[in-house]
């Protein structure tokens, strides 16, 4: 690799030396080497940027509380990323990556918003979403990786026009927290900031809504400036997409009930503090591994994998959680710390297997348990005192047949397809319209004193036994994706319209054998069929 040299003192320009590169002709030169011209980028540069202290505390590899100090440059030049920008900032964006024109206004949800109802702005129906750095920052610290992912790729689809806008560097959208001001509280007010520039950067021509759940500062900013609304969620559901399905709405109603069942109780008091988990862990006390729930009796077993430095001459192989009580609220999936039994506690892997129906879906009791026999080997045995990662996903399920459908709105209990999975507690009232559907759902908590976890419905698939129906929940309980093809690659697509129908080329026609004058060709494929490629001909 060839390093560069100053233009002024010829010698090299090391890796972090204290040096400038003109951002016309990309040469470099040291700040120590001052000339006239270098003197006047060094005062431009300072002039645009405004430099500011970020002090953080976090946790180091050892556990320990750290302080750290970052440097922050605010500048003006960040990019809206809207395709109605006068200010000429989007310069090197690609148009598929802006916001959308083509919307009547643009939500920018706050950060208790974004994380706890990012279903409802995965909607198809909802376009034009501003989501700012705050509120990513929010997800990402406060929230789990998956829900994090989830965020990641909603940004990414072009489909949605969301993107994620930098207000804490840009230097007239950042709002400085006060003194004594709560982070919730300086994090809505960031969001109403960087809801009242947007609005002031493309001259009113879209409305921008900021869409919370704290009162104080809808009363606060709700009025102050014509055409930036400040409404809670569940408003502004009502008031711009009341024609929309009320699925919608049902969404958003479920996931209050299960925001609301979270701040009742804390589901994660009953495991060990990570402190003691991490100190565990560094002197083999404590065994972290994946869960994974035995199918065919997943009422009582599941299964812990050592890892292989873990792994000891006497148990190199998995460790036992036997009984529900023993897995305590762990689901299949998640990453676990488990705590072994004494050697007299051992058991075996049962042999039997056991069929479950959707609607005997039940987890045994401790007498099921004492009683069920063990006929494999005695293997470690123990029980999950901590979880450090959830693995919670969407999952299938769908309505007992015996399900009370009276109750409007109230709790009810789905089975997941997966057997792995335990029933979990939802609410909707939808019970009777969707009683023969397939559906998906997601978990949100698991109390410490209840015996299923608590989650929310998502959506419908179609009845049950349907093909299309049946197709989506093997690609979503194998977490395969199937996003609506973009823009950009439908154009790459050719042309078949009835005034410019498409014909094969001459070249291609030349390397086949033309069967169309002496055959007589029809396809196998069935009615509604994407991919006709199966064909018969008969002379």
């Amino acid at each position: 690799m060839v390093r560069p040299r100053c233009n002024v003192c010829k010698k090299t320009v090391t890796i972090r030396q204290d040096a400038l590169q003109c951002d016309t002709c990309d040469n470099w030169q040291h700040r120590l080497c001052e000339t006239d011209s270098l003197k006047m980028v060094i005062e431009n540069k300072a002039e645009s940027l405004d430099k500011d202290n970020r002090y953080l505390r976090l946790k180091n590899s050892q556990g320990k509380s750290v302080s750290i100090v970052r440097e922050v440059y605010r500048r003006e030049n960040i990019p809206c990323q809207s395709s109605l920008c006068l200010g000429n900032c989007n310069v090197g964006i690609d148009d598929f990556d802006l916001l959308p024109s083509n919307v009547t206004h643009y939500i920018i949800p706050d950060c208790q918003v974004a994380r706890e109802y990012l279903e409802v702005f995965e909607a198809p129906e909802i376009h034009g979403i501003i989501f700012t750095q705050t509120a990513e920052h929010c997800i990402q610290y406060e929230g789990s990786k998956n829900h994090h992912n989830r965020f990641k790729r909603l940004v990414k689809d072009k489909t949605k026009g969301a993107v994620i806008f930098h207000n804490e560097f840009q230097k007239y959208a950042y709002c400085e927290r006060e003194s004594g001001e709560s982070n919730s509280a300086w994090q809505s007010r960031s969001t109403f900031k960087a809801a009242e520039w947007f609005f002031n950067h493309l001259a009113g021509q879209l409305p921008v809504v900021m869409v919370t759940n704290n009162d104080k500062i809808i009363a606060e900013y709700g009025s102050k400036i014509i055409n930036v609304h400040v409404m809670k969620l569940g408003e502004y559901l009502q008031t711009f997409w009341k024609q929309a399905n009320t699925s919608l709405m049902d969404l958003f109603e479920s996931l209050t009930a299960s925001v609301q069942s979270k701040t009742k109780k804390k589901g994660y008091s009953g495991y060990l503090p990570t402190d003691v988990l991490e100190a565990g862990l560094k002197t083999g006390r404590y065994i972290q591994g994946h869960m994974n729930v035995n199918k065919s009796n997943a009422s009582e077993e599941a299964f812990v994998r050592r890892k292989r430095e873990e792994s000891k001459e006497d148990s190199g192989s998995d460790i036992l959680i036997h009984g529900m009580s023993s897995r305590n609220r762990a689901v299949h999936g998640d990453v676990v710390v488990v705590e072994l039994l004494p050697r007299s506690e051992w058991k075996g892997r049962s042999n039997v297997i056991k069929e479950t129906t959707e609607s005997t879906n039940e987890p045994k009791t401790s007498k099921d348990e004492e009683e069920s026999e063990d006929n494999g080997d005695i293997m470690p045995t123990g029980y999950v005192v901590g979880i450090t990662q959830r693995n919670w996903r969407e999952y299938v399920a769908a309505f007992a047949q015996d399900e009370k459908t009276g109750q409007k709105g109230g709790k009810v209990l789905v089975i997941p397809w997966d057997y792995r999975i335990p029933k979990i507690r939802i609410s909707t009232r939808q019970v009777e319209k969707l009683k023969d559907d397939r559906i998906i759902v997601r978990i949100d908590s698991w109390d410490i004193d209840s015996q299923y976890p608590n989650g929310h419905f998502i959506r419908s698939l179609g009845k049950i036994g349907e093909l299309e129906t049946e197709i989506s929940a093997i690609l979503i309980e194998n977490s395969i994706s199937v996003p609506p093809f973009s823009d950009a690659q439908m154009k790459e697509l050719p042309v078949d319209t009835p005034e410019n129908p498409w014909k094969i080329e001459d070249v291609e026609l030349k390397k086949r054998r033309d069967l169309r004058d002496s055959h007589l060709i029809f396809s196998i494929d069935p009615k509604g069929c994407e991919d006709v490629d199966d064909t018969l001909s008969v002379r």
